[in-house]
């Protein structure tokens, strides 16, 4: 994955989060769900709230990454660790940020 694609997929992961919208009410918040979806949550409304992001301010620059993994002796847990490193690296030698 070359470095362009990758500051693109970190960001909608991150921007993803996000997006959601912050709903006091679970019925409302269902409702901005596809069909095929809404009936896996039939009498959950209750346990629907607003987003924990809602009201999210981004904090002043230098920002900091922090990724934790439980395990370290997965090998794709490795991987993510290595990857998530390089990525926070080109992040990190971009004047842009």
């Amino acid at each position: 994955m070359d470095k362009h694609a990758s500051r693109l997929l970190l960001s909608a992961l991150l921007l993803a989060g996000l997006a959601t919208p912050a709903l006091a009410d679970g019925k409302a918040a269902l409702a901005t769900l596809p069909d095929n979806l809404r009936g896996l949550y039939v009498g959950a409304e209750q346990n629907v709230q607003a987003s924990t992001f809602h009201g999210f301010a981004m904090p002043v620059k230098p920002w900091k990454w922090c990724h934790s993994e439980s395990y370290q002796g997965n090998p794709w847990r490795v991987a993510l660790t290595n990857h998530f490193k390089s990525l926070v690296g080109a992040f990190q030698a971009d004047t842009m940020c």
